[in-house]
């Protein structure tokens, strides 16, 4: 499901199978045809619904060597069906790649949004634009975790946008 949603350059379809003879039923289909904002839309409707992309703000700030764009929803409508009490949803791009988010960026934006909602786990969809000398991708084999040179600055940064984002929205 995570992956399904960020990426916006590879079809995924999900069929089921019912039985010998039986036609197949899709689950679940992507769209690659229409990448960046457009692509991410498509598979936000396609995997979560269109009623849950319509909650969702864009979130955009620009910091030194990082540009962050993401989204997420208004802490005080959001509900994500039969995820209360479950970990929330935090999908993290560097550079166009999924990679694991990491920790202190993750316990920033928890910290923030608990601020506003404290009955439900947040949402989170970011993409980082990092300058390719500001960041180490080979910190594990499968290039999930993630290291940023300037990560105590960007969080500080973050936390006061992000303050202000949800402050407005």
């Amino acid at each position: 499901q995570h992956y399904a949603i960020i990426s916006d350059k590879t079809r995924l379809a999900i069929l089921n199978n019912q039985g010998e003879g039986m036609p197949f039923t899709t689950v679940l289909r992507t769209n690659p045809s229409a990448p960046g904002d457009k692509g991410l839309k498509d598979n936000i409707c396609s995997i979560l619904g269109k009623p849950k992309f319509k909650q969702l703000t864009r979130y955009e700030v620009e910091l030194p060597k990082v540009k962050i764009e993401g989204m997420s929803p208004d802490c005080s409508e959001w509900e994500l069906d039969g995820w209360q009490g479950h970990e929330g949803l935090e999908l993290l791009l560097l550079n166009g790649r999924p990679v694991d988010m990491p920790r202190k960026i993750k316990g920033v934006f928890n910290e923030i949004y608990k601020e506003f909602n404290t009955a439900q786990n947040p949402l989170l969809i970011l993409s980082l634009i990092v300058e390719d000398d500001n960041y180490d991708i080979n910190a594990s084999p499968d290039k999930r975790e993630v290291f940023i040179k300037n990560e105590r600055e960007i969080i500080e940064l973050l936390r006061t946008n992000l303050k202000t984002f949800f402050e407005n929205i």
